[in-house]
């Protein structure tokens, strides 16, 4: 080999990426975590840490909006996922001494549905082995996914549920040990904010109607399995330039109970939009991490990147202690 030729080959060398390379960087800074807790079990619940994400170098800004998050496992991380056309984007997080320090980039896609087209209003999803589902806003249609988290073909339909305007599934819940699943709807059907619309539903069964008591009355946002099969829902509630998220529990068992499911309540806090120490959070995710538990809360920023002051992308920490 000629002296320029190895020259040649190892100025690529030096500029082929590595696995250690990331093509895109998230950059994060600490948030202030002043708000108001109103309430909490801090028997069940510790409080880690909040970071304010800022658009990832080289993405367009329109890969925000992140209105679920599940948790894909240690090699893959985090999945985000839009409400605007199926962009999703996946990733890792620091933890330092139990407290959030950090966001590592993963990945990033978008799942289009089968007609090639970015599925619009994604609001919930949820892994149970290899099936992997999303809901949508104002649509009792659930969406099957391939592995790859990139098609999405119709595989369920709601019986007798007509999500209108700002309503749809928010949540899907697997309960355990061996199902059903639980789509779970953002508004009441009966006016009644103590409960929500849900069904159990298995493959090859007719959904089956149910009535789910909430243990907050703020509206169900998203869901996540703790280790043991607990079940926790996120709940959110914006009014008057007041924001308001919760936590509830449900014990496995609760949603095959005879006398119906009944949860407890975790936590509920509230901050003024102006302090922005809380915002639109809209996802969660349990997760271990070095034999502790922790739950991983993101918020939807509406696309509002690129206007500063308005809203944030956050991700909060807190440790499950049971």
């Amino acid at each position: 080999m000629s002296c320029r030729l190895a020259l040649i080959w190892l100025m690529a060398l030096a500029h082929m990426p590595t696995y250690a390379q990331a093509p895109f960087e998230l950059r994060a800074e600490p948030w202030r975590s002043d708000f108001e807790v109103l309430s909490q079990d801090t028997q069940s619940l510790r409080y880690a840490g909040t970071l304010r994400l800022a658009p990832p170098k080289g993405l367009p800004s329109h890969r925000g909006s992140w209105s679920t998050l599940v948790y894909l496992g240690s090699h893959l991380g985090f999945q985000a996922t839009s409400d605007r056309d199926g962009h999703w984007l996946s990733f890792d997080v620091e933890i330092e001494e139990g407290e959030l320090s950090g966001v590592q980039y993963r990945d990033h896609g978008q799942i289009l549905d089968p007609n090639g087209i970015g599925l619009n209003n994604i609001e919930s999803m949820v892994i149970a082995g290899e099936l992997i589902l999303v809901g949508l806003d104002e649509s009792p249609v659930l969406y099957q996914l391939d592995r790859h988290r990139r098609r999405a073909i119709p595989r369920f339909t709601l019986p007798d549920y007509h999500p209108a305007g700002n309503d749809g599934i928010e949540a899907i819940a697997v309960v355990r040990p061996f199902g059903p699943l639980l789509p779970i709807s953002e508004k009441s059907h009966n006016h009644d904010d103590r409960s929500r619309r849900a069904w159990r539903l298995q493959p090859g069964k007719d959904a089956e109607p149910m009535s789910l008591p909430l243990a907050i009355s703020a509206a169900p946002v998203d869901a996540t399995e703790l280790a043991n099969g607990d079940v926790v829902l996120l709940h959110r509630h914006y009014q008057r330039g007041i924001t308001t998220i919760g936590l509830s529990h449900y014990p496995a068992g609760a949603f095959t109970a005879e006398d119906g499911p009944g949860g407890r309540p975790l936590l509920l806090a509230r901050s003024h939009q102006l302090l922005q120490a809380l915002d639109n959070f809209e996802g969660i995710a349990a997760f271990e991490r070095d034999g502790r538990q922790y739950l991983l809360l993101i918020s939807d920023d509406n696309i509002d990147w690129q206007k500063p002051g308005r809203q944030n992308t956050l991700l909060m920490l807190i440790e499950w202690l049971q």
